[in-house]
């Protein structure tokens, strides 16, 4: 691996060194323009040698096939929904003890991803503030009545 790296190098800086030689010795008009697309396409055919001596452009992705990507994407996007319904779900909260004059309340949700592509709400978890703890059960009730799962609360 580290002799065919090698190998590119000394032919990569070998075509830039002619193509330069090149590009400095065409004549003026419109063979310099020809000479130096001729160059440059030299030098194109130099740096991309090693994608086709494995094959083609195919063969330098192909650790990269849909049935490899497919289910890391699926599990990021999972994290991505997970997190946007647990910060959902935490807000709706919070408004709704705002909505009851509550101020502070520390919010958890843990969610799950379940086989089939679904989310199960692990936790769900209310920590009142200081004062609030005499209407913890009547919070907890509401809570669980509006959202339609069970919402621990603690004062």
């Amino acid at each position: 691996m580290l002799e065919s790296l090698q190998s590119w190098a000394v032919s990569l800086a070998l075509a830039a060194l002619a193509g330069g030689l090149v590009w400095l010795l065409s004549p003026k008009g419109s063979v310099q323009k020809s000479l130096r697309t001729v160059a440059a396409v030299f030098l194109l055919c130099a740096v991309l040698q090693p994608v086709f001596q494995m094959g083609g452009i195919e063969d330098l992705f192909a650790g990269y096939s849909q049935e490899v990507l497919q289910p890391q994407l699926e599990a990021e996007s999972m994290k991505q929904v997970q997190a946007a319904l647990e910060a959902e779900l935490e807000a709706q909260i919070g408004t709704l003890l705002a909505e009851q004059g509550i101020a502070g309340a520390q919010t958890e949700i843990q969610t799950v991803p379940v086989t089939g592509g679904g989310i199960s709400i692990q936790t769900a978890r209310v920590v009142l503030p200081a004062g609030f703890a005499d209407k913890a059960a009547d919070i907890e009730a509401a809570l669980t009545d509006k959202f339609g799962f069970e919402i621990e609360v603690v004062g």
